[in-house]
């Protein structure tokens, strides 16, 4: 919008303030190492009035216990694990979006902590001057991953003697001899 000032002095311009809608997708789930990496996938979205120029700014609050393997945007840590993602600079007219990809590993002992539900969430870093708004960061996404029920499951108790002390049984026919799993002594 554009207002002029008819009398003396400077011609004012008021831009109607740009406005983000996130949302946030759990996709793919890969076993890894000590456990699973998921992808989270954050969309943000122009709700207008006005398009929205610059860079979409966004702090990902990594689950506790997790860590960021990669991102298809540019990220640096912050504090904890979290991240702080940056897009390129986009122009984006009122709706339409841009999508970031960020995959997160969680160990199966985090995995198993969270019930198998691994929560991930966003917030819109932007200042409030930037969106023209007193609340700042105002905007939040979230998503939950189900990772595979055997990654939550306990371990199954092993027939006596077969136990070993770092974990684990011993392979049927074999018993822990306080060294190692070996055929049983004969009685």
């Amino acid at each position: 919008q554009l207002f002029i000032n008819p009398g003396p002095g400077p011609v004012y311009v008021y831009c109607d303030p740009p406005s983000l809608k996130l949302k946030k997708t759990a996709g793919k789930i890969v076993p890894s190492g000590d456990g699973y990496d998921i992808a989270y996938t954050v969309t943000a979205t122009s709700t207008g009035p006005d398009p929205y120029h610059g860079t979409v700014e966004v702090d990902e609050l990594l689950p506790a216990g997790s860590s960021y393997v990669s991102s298809s945007w540019s990220c640096v840590p912050t504090s904890g694990n979290d991240m702080h993602c940056s897009s390129p600079y986009i122009d984006l007219d009122v709706g339409k979006s841009t999508s970031m990809t960020i995959v997160i590993h969680v160990p199966k002992a985090e995995a198993a902590r969270n019930r198998c539900a691994v929560t991930n969430t966003v917030n819109v870093a932007i200042s409030a001057e930037v969106l023209h708004s007193d609340k700042g960061a105002q905007y939040t996404a979230s998503a939950t991953a189900k990772l595979p029920a055997s990654a939550c499951a306990k371990p199954p108790a092993c027939p006596p003697n077969q136990a070993r002390p770092g974990g684990g049984c011993c392979d049927p026919g074999l018993v822990w001899n306080g060294k190692q799993c070996a055929p049983p002594k004969p009685v």
